[in-house]
């Protein structure tokens, strides 16, 4: 019926009885995202799913009528069932495709329908004369028991907001009202364009040509970086937190859309506040699409606040969310200086005589670390806490007695360690083996070279790539203020240069500058030279113009002098966990001084020291240079015995060239139990901080790594970084003569003639750069090539970080003491840049109903697995059963079905639509034996579509293949792969079928041409099956488009075995675990990028 004519037999039914008030439900007690089905008594929803304002819900062009919540159709129909007949319903509805609403009685009759006046009424974006919020309403006085609302069949086309319904009152209705009744019908052919109109409406859904909203491309509607200052809140201090949001240029931008959003404990999200980006409320920049607000936070125990944006775009129903911020939470960390009069010696150690440091296992706190001193009559005079460490001052005044209130301590079940707190700089050194002083025309590109850190710039200037923030930490001694670091954010107060310590005098290097030189190796500005964005130092230079903060520069050096003490020191890495730096680099260590040769000593030169002087002093001491710069010698003298060797020092320190000289074993070596304290101090504190990536020199001793610490750490989420020497090439390059070795060692890269700013004196020239030798810069060089990484993919964890960096690295069995692969910075970062789509192509015949289970199982692990690779990764899927011809199909099959076409694993608003789709998918027939594989595979590569003469019904659309990616630069070839899951033989052009008249062959293409057709799009086919037809049938495939195993194999279902060696193609049983597959895919990708 229509509007007029339910409005007429309405107003006759209320002329005859009393109807019950109309009931409102309203959707505002119902959470964001939940679906509706049986929260109101009396009505079982279907296919209804709650948005919220400002949070999920663009309330722009979908505006809520009252509350902040509506509901919307997620699965293409919205249905409501009454438990007990109706009289009428309604409802307001906004929606950007044409809209029907029908009413149905018990048995399923259609009693009523209505329809939309416009085909969209959004907002801002609808059509001429709409407006949003329309009503719809169905009414019958033979009692309503189910209503639907279908706008677009896939749904996302409309929202609804105050739903009603009147409760039925049977009327008996008088003898002249019945006539006035049959008058009103006739109203019916006047009305009837109306119902022409719905009938209109729901042709157009049903065949898809409704007028569509284009849905958001979220590859550009995106929220580029959300950035807190400060990142980190201490408890119990009211602070002001600016967040900054990036919102990538887009012209259907809502501006006045943007939110801040809180995620809660259990998930939900609220929102915080209102971003702007008017020059006020903390914005910089008035239209730069930097969104910015300042939000107060306050809180009263440590814990880590998330905060999302959210932002709405014209013509789109769902907001598009941003990536998680965090604001950590935390006690403010202190330490305590020890005395100088408390400061004691054993065997070169020098520590507090009264000083212990104490961690605590999880869940125990400051309260216990309390109850732990006064049990020793002491106090906590020191906390650091992101490691649950402490510093306890206890009643101990001799070195017995402190290790005595050690053993104690250990006993309680609620220590894992407790260890002296050691000065830094009686068992820590830096790892440099030699510093050369060089013009800065002698520029040396070759460690950047060797690391291909040239390739990965080129590749990200090309495509213009917009960075991440990222902060890298470097806890070092010896910072200077350089011209190298004009615009780069360095953390204040990290300038201090070192000259010594108390307890080996004889051991002081003077070192001033070699935390420059790490630091600049890092994320020097790349200032001298030429002046491009990238040079010949600084990994992370050339990372300027994307801060999401405003800034020029969205990387940080967050720089921290090591401290006097143990307990010192673990504060500042705690200081720099909190300000966000998600990469901390180590260069220093100790080594077993049992491990060290007695009769080796290290020289430093004054400046001006002649050429040959190396020779000349091994030649005093009757001993062999072993290895030479112009400010650095290390000697191989005769000594037998520590006393002969430090009698050799003595010699060679009271030469005119000589600045100081030390015995590498007095100096550099610590006690074995010394050793095992350290090693267990380091291995608690790398896993108190398990997303973090420290990077640690392996060390310069050319000893078994396993004998330096804390390179001797084995854990995931550190690197220990060997040294390869100065060569270019990373294929020929090898081991540099001193650094440590071994299978502890994880990655290595350049560690000789690294160039690198070092000590400064205005104005910047040459003077102020040489090239520098040791782990120590092989380090950076990781620790660099990973902070541009995180710059490249902020969302990159640490457990990605390390598999993606080692598996991309180049093998060279030069280097095989120190891991054999170096670095490859150029690898690493095209494969976080290479698009890679994968389309699922399955089987949903009749015999795959055994193995759905399994497909969904593997098929949801894999979409895991790819999302958790790093990689940039799209997917579709399709489906076939057979074309629907006897025998080769049932009348409801199809030969292909796009589902879903290749897109980012999670959309806009964080959900992963891929996920709905692949568990939505049903059995249908298929019939024969074999199906339409050949069919899918051609059709999801070229989309070309087809027409089956006779059959209708048979016929493809064209333009629903898989609409692949394409590369922004030509050097950055993209990786297309579909993977074929069956059961059956595949049908092939021309099978004979005898049963239809007049006789045609089967209408699907040949293997040769599928194959063609898929190589000339450049896709590799991987083939998931069972059964030794299928099976057969998927090799023919997979080895046609050269899909084969990389080196290291592919092991299908993630056990021990490698079910596929190097070079066969990858056909993998329906068992196989999708991480296996995943794990296939990770594989192809780097032998691509490393080809």
């Amino acid at each position: 019926m229509t509007r007029l004519i339910r409005a007429i037999f309405a107003t006759i039914m209320l002329t005859t009885s009393t109807l019950a008030s109309a009931i409102p439900i309203t959707f505002d007690t119902l959470s964001d995202l939940e679906a509706v089905t049986t929260q109101f008594p009396g009505l079982t929803f279907s296919g209804a799913t709650v948005l919220t304002a400002g949070i999920s819900l663009n309330e722009f062009e979908f505006p809520p009528v009252s509350g902040d919540k509506v509901v919307f159709d997620e699965f293409g129909l919205i249905e409501v069932l009454f438990d007990t007949p109706v009289f009428s319903v309604s409802g307001l509805f906004t929606y950007t495709a044409g809209l029907s609403a029908a009413a149905f009685d018990l048995s399923n009759s259609l009693l009523d329908t209505d329809t939309s006046g416009f085909f969209n009424n959004l907002a801002l974006s609808g059509e001429a004369g709409s407006s949003p919020n329309e009503l719809l309403s169905l009414s019958s006085a033979l009692g309503i028991s189910r209503v639907t609302f279908e706008g677009d069949p896939f749904g996302g086309s409309f929202t609804l907001d105050q739903f009603d319904f009147s409760p039925l009152d049977t009327p008996v209705p008088e003898p002249s009202v019945l006539i006035i009744t049959l008058l009103a019908l006739l109203i019916l052919v006047v009305m009837r364009s109306k119902w022409l109109r719905y009938h209109k409406v729901k042709f157009m859904l049903a065949f898809g040509v409704a007028v569509l909203t284009t849905a958001p491309s979220y590859a550009v509607q995106r929220v580029e970086s959300v950035v807190a200052t400060p990142a980190l809140v201490f408890v119990d201090t009211p602070t002001t937190v600016r967040f900054a949001a990036r919102v990538a240029p887009d012209d259907n931008l809502i501006p006045a859309s943007v939110r801040l959003l809180q995620v809660q404990e259990d998930g939900r999200l609220t929102v915080a506040a209102t971003m702007f980006d008017d020059g006020s409320n903390g914005d910089s920049i008035a239209g730069d699409l930097v969104f910015t607000t300042e939000f107060g936070v306050l809180v009263a125990t440590p814990s880590v606040l998330k905060y999302r944006v959210s932002v709405a775009y014209r013509g789109s129903m769902r907001r598009t969310l941003s990536e998680t911020a965090l604001v950590r939470t935390d006690l403010e960390p202190f330490f305590s200086p020890t005395p100088d009069e408390k400061l004691v010696i054993s065997e070169g150690a020098e520590f507090a005589v009264d000083e212990v440091l104490v961690s605590l296992i999880d869940g125990e706190d400051i309260t216990t670390a309390q109850s732990l001193a006064a049990s020793q009559a002491g106090e906590v005079v020191g906390f650091a806490p992101t490691a649950n460490l402490y510093q306890l001052r206890v009643a101990s005044s001799t070195i017995e007695a402190l290790d005595l209130i050690i053993d104690a301590l250990l006993i309680d079940p609620r220590v894992v360690m407790a260890i002296r707190n050691y000065t830094t700089d009686s068992v820590l050194e830096p790892e440099a083996a030699n510093n050369d002083a060089q013009a800065l025309p002698a520029i040396n590109n070759s460690a950047y070279e060797q690391i291909r850190a040239f390739d990965a710039w080129d590749l990200l200037f090309d495509i213009g790539h917009s960075f991440s923030p990222v902060v890298v930490g470097v806890l070092d001694r010896g910072f200077q203020r350089h011209g190298e670091f004009s615009g780069v954010a360095f953390t204040p107060g990290s300038t201090r240069s070192d000259v010594g310590w108390a307890a080996k005098p004889e051991c002081s290097t003077g070192s001033k500058d070699h935390g420059t030189a790490v630091a600049g190796v890092i994320g020097a500005g790349n200032k001298g030279g030429s002046g491009g964005a990238f040079e010949t130092n600084g990994v992370l230079g050339g990372v300027t113009d994307a801060s999401a903060d405003g800034s020029s520069v969205p990387y940080k050096l967050d720089t921290r002098r090591m401290g006097g003490s143990f307990m010192e020191n673990q504060t500042l890495v705690s200081r720099m966990v909190n300000a966000g730096a998600k990469v901390i680099n180590m260069s220093f260590g100790a080594s077993r001084k049992s491990a060290l040769p007695v009769d080796t000593v290290i020289v430093f030169l004054n400046p001006g020291a002649p050429a040959g002087t190396a020779a000349t002093l091994a030649t005093l001491v009757g001993g062999t240079v072993l290895r030479s710069g112009t400010t650095r010698v290390k000697l191989k003298v005769n000594a037998t015995t520590e006393a002969q060797t430090q009698a050799h020092v003595a010699t060679l320190q009271a030469q005119a060239t000589v600045a100081s000289a030390r015995s590498e074993r007095k100096c550099f070596g610590v006690s074995n139990f010394d050793f095992n304290a350290l090693t267990n101090f380091y291995q608690r504190r790398f896993s108190a901080h398990p997303d973090v990536m420290f990077v640690v020199a392996a060390g310069n001793s050319s000893l078994a790594v396993s004998d330096a610490v804390p390179a001797n750490i084995n854990a995931d989420n550190v690197l220990t970084v060997g040294a390869s020497n100065e060569l270019a090439d990373p294929e020929t390059a090898g081991v540099a003569d001193f650094t440590n070795t071994g299978a502890g060692v994880d990655i290595a890269a350049p560690g000789v003639s690294v160039y690198a700013p070092t000590d400064f004196t205005a104005p910047l020239d040459a003077a102020d750069y040489r090239r520098v030798d040791g782990t120590s810069f092989s380090s950076p060089i990781t620790a660099g090539a990973l902070g541009l990484m995180l710059a490249t993919d902020g969302a990159l964890e640490v457990e990605q970080l390390r598999k993606i960096l080692l598996a991309t690295a180049t093998k060279n069995a030069g280097v095989n003491t120190i891991s054999g692969k170096i670095v490859d910075l150029g690898a690493a970062i095209e494969f976080l840049l290479v698009p890679v789509d994968v389309f699922m192509v399955v089987d949903t015949s009749g015999s795959f109903g055994d193995d759905l289970a399994s497909f969904r199982a593997e098929a949801t692990s894999l979409v895991d697995e790819l999302d958790d690779s790093g990689l940039n990764i799209h997917i579709g899927l399709a489906q076939f059963e057979d074309y629907p011809i006897t025998p080769w199909g049932g009348s409801t099959d199809r030969a292909y079905n796009r589902v879903l076409d290749i897109q980012s694993i999670e959309d806009g608003s964080g959900a992963k639509p891929i996920i709905n789709s692949i568990n939505a998918l049903g059995i249908r027939s298929g019939n024969d034996i074999r199906e339409s594989q050949l069919v899918a595979l051609f059709q999801g590569a070229t989309g070309a579509g087809q027409t089956v003469a006779g059959h209708g019904g048979a016929n493809i659309p064209a333009g629903k293949g898989a609409t692949f990616r394409n590369s922004p630069v030509a050097s950055l070839e993209p990786i297309r792969i579909m993977i074929l899951w069956t059961d059956a033989s595949f049908h092939v052009k021309n099978d004979s079928n005898s049963d239809l008249e007049p006789i045609i062959g089967y209408p699907g293409p040949t293997f040769a041409e599928t194959i063609t057709a898929l190589k000339n799009k450049g896709i590799k086919v991987i083939g998931i099956g069972a059964g030794s037809g299928a099976i057969n049938d998927l090799r023919q495939v997979v080895l046609g488009t050269e899909t084969l195993a990389p080196e290291e194999g592919v092991n299908c279902d993630s056990d021990a075995a490698i079910e596929i060696p190097e070079g066969q193609p990858i056909v993998c049983p329906i068992s196989s675990s999708g991480s296996g597959i995943g794990e296939a895919i990770f594989n192809t990708v780097i032998a691509v990028v490393k080809s």
